[in-house]
């Protein structure tokens, strides 16, 4: 199938710098935007790096990568808007990329380039590229682990894997144990789906146990030996009760969550010029690629 873009370089390149430049073009939105902003702020500002601090006192609701990237940034480029939005837009891009590497290797490049045109335009991508909070850089980190072990259990390349316990292990230094759980979760259906199930012994690979360990225990064992009831508060307050009792503002109807899904997706969701026939489409995914596609949704 002919590619939509000549060059899928400048594509993406284009599509990066405008994501880049509309970080800076509204005021920070209240409270989250707000919340973790100041949070990075008085990180970069008091040099502890270890504990997140929300007016003076611990926040540990959450891990502190987005706190250390972003006081990262704001030593580089100063404290502005646009420069604690670049967390999020540099995620999403980084989601981008990863998302036009894996389907042009095992897809083809015109739905590469689809796809990302798709998503780099749909409504919550868009809207969260520009929106500081912890979930694009999660859903970044979650992306990249389920294309790298994805694409170690068609291709055999282990250097790939390696590089999905990295994000694997950055995303749960997002957001915790949500960054393993919902990659781990796909991958697991998916192998089981597809009847690859003899693969899973690999995906344990001892090396990149010890690399997603060398990267995410660090920060929880010395939030413990300051903190002895860290581990109670982070695991089993914010962790689990979070996602088990109504007490987070997390029980809504399910019609809520399906107008979500619906709105997420606009413009798309009406547009039907880039319909593919179901030849075409089997054609280029392939059932293996199908079938993740749609446990992953």
């Amino acid at each position: 199938m002919k590619p939509l873009f000549r060059s899928s370089k400048l594509m993406l390149w284009c599509i990066s710098i405008w994501l880049i430049a509309c970080a800076g073009i509204r005021y920070f939105s209240l409270p989250d935007e707000g919340r973790y902003g100041d949070i990075s702020r008085a990180m970069l500002q008091s040099g502890d790096w270890l504990v997140p601090r929300l007016n003076g006192l611990p926040f540990m609701h959450k891990p502190p990568l987005l706190h250390w990237i972003s006081s990262v940034l704001m030593e580089i480029f100063g404290v502005h808007v646009w420069v604690l939005r670049l967390v999020p837009t540099l995620a999403g891009i980084m989601m981008l990329v990863g998302l036009f590497w894996f389907l042009k290797k095992h897809c083809n490049e015109r739905i590469a380039q689809l796809s990302v045109v798709i998503l780099a335009t749909s409504l919550l991508f868009f809207g969260s590229s520009q929106y500081v909070n912890h979930d694009l850089l999660l859903a970044c980190w979650i992306s990249i682990t389920i294309l790298c072990f994805a694409d170690f259990t068609l291709s055999g390349e282990k250097s790939v894997l390696w590089m999905g316990y990295v994000a694997c292990a950055l995303g749960f230094l997002t957001k915790g144990l949500i960054g393993i759980l919902i990659p781990g979760m796909v991958i697991l259906l998916w192998v089981l789906a597809s009847k690859q199930w003899k693969k899973i012994p690999s995906l344990l690979n001892p090396i990149g146990l010890i690399i997603f360990c060398v990267i995410a225990l660090p920060w929880v064992y010395l939030m413990h030996l300051k903190y002895p009831a860290f581990l109670q508060y982070f695991f089993i307050d914010q962790q689990f009760s979070r996602f088990s009792s109504d007490q987070f503002n997390n029980k809504l109807p399910w019609p809520f969550y399906l107008l979500c899904l619906l709105i997420s997706f606009l413009p798309w969701f009406f547009v039907s010029q880039f319909k593919f026939s179901k030849q075409d489409f089997s054609q280029s995914l392939g059932p293996s690629i199908l079938t993740l596609m749609l446990i992953w949704f």
